[in-house]
């Protein structure tokens, strides 16, 4: 269950509104003068006039919030590896040795804290989450993995353990370009990133906000 708005936050919105914006006041002003100084009958329109400023200062804040709590989970997720192409009958930590062979990394199962199949039984085509002890493994297994050798009758991928906004926003991102370039979308440390050229500067998604002004520049 979500917690309710701290009250102090809301006061510190209202207050934000009626010292930085001036229009704001002196509508306030106009308002209780053309009602002959009754505030009583001012109230409504009072709350009018602050209803858009003060939902967009919260809504402003508790993007922030979003935004830092996805990023103390992007961290937490960041030993984590996802493995798809390993079969139900195997043993997870010993076939992601096989696949880190494969892409001539050292790695032995004490590297791997846990490894186990994710989600429901699909067709015996469950993905593997794998924790590390260290991290810098992870970044060499991800950094390596265009090298992987795939045997024969096999095919191995390997992609980072993202959060649910992280993935809401590389889905979104992609829908958004054309066929050939939804590789200029990308995910790099548990971040969405986007070149419009490939030898361009990588632009950080973050937000939703970020695809609409992308969007706009590209078209």
């Amino acid at each position: 269950m979500s917690k309710p708005l701290d009250p102090s936050s809301i006061t510190s919105a209202i207050k934000e509104c009626l010292q930085t914006d001036s229009n704001v006041v002196n509508d306030i002003k106009q308002i209780v003068t053309n009602n002959d100084g009754d505030f009583t009958k001012s109230i409504n329109r009072i709350a009018e006039l602050l209803t858009i400023p003060i939902t967009s200062i919260v809504t402003q804040r508790l993007e922030q919030l979003e935004l830092k709590i996805d990023d103390l989970e992007r961290r937490s997720r960041s030993h984590n590896l996802h493995f798809h192409g390993i079969k139900e009958e195997e043993n997870p930590k010993e076939q992601i040795v096989e696949i880190a062979k494969c892409m001539n990394v050292e790695l032995t199962k004490d590297d791997i804290e846990v490894a186990h199949f994710t989600g429901g039984v699909r067709d015996g085509k469950r993905g593997v989450i794998a924790c590390f002890y260290s991290r810098e493994m992870c970044m060499e297994l991800l950094k390596k993995r265009k090298k992987l050798q795939q045997p024969q009758g096999r095919k191995y991928v390997v992609f980072e353990d993202c959060t649910q906004r992280t993935m809401g926003l590389y889905n979104k991102m992609r829908t958004k370009v054309s066929d050939g370039k939804k590789f200029h979308v990308y995910i790099r440390n548990g971040r969405v990133l986007y070149r419009s050229e490939l030898k361009s500067k990588a632009r950080l998604i973050e937000t939703e906000k970020d695809i609409e002004e992308i969007i706009n520049i590209v078209e």
